[in-house]
């Protein structure tokens, strides 16, 4: 089983990223900086179907916050990580 750490998992991309990876059976670790919302995501995916689902709180302008939280992923196996930013390619030539 693969452990996905999804950041910003508690809306929009994030929370939607994690209900379809989710469904595939990952492992998920959701991060976020706001204790209800994160609970409220994990309890929409796991209701959603998913399976394993962990939670970290962590605020990314924190660097104690980042270290903790990186000391909780390296625990884990096998990482794959995900975030909910999105770029574009700059030249057509890119995609």
């Amino acid at each position: 089983m693969k452990t996905v750490v999804l950041s910003g998992a508690t809306a929009c991309i994030g929370l939607e990223s994690a209900m379809q990876i989710g469904a595939q059976g990952a492992h998920l670790v959701l991060v976020g900086r706001n204790a209800a919302k994160l609970q409220r995501a994990v309890d929409d995916v796991t209701a959603a179907g998913a399976g394993a689902v962990d939670s970290h709180l962590c605020d990314f302008t924190s660097l104690d916050d980042v270290r903790a939280l990186a000391g909780a992923v390296l625990a884990a196996t096998t990482i794959s990580t995900y975030s909910s930013t999105m770029s574009a390619p700059s030249t057509p030539n890119e995609r």
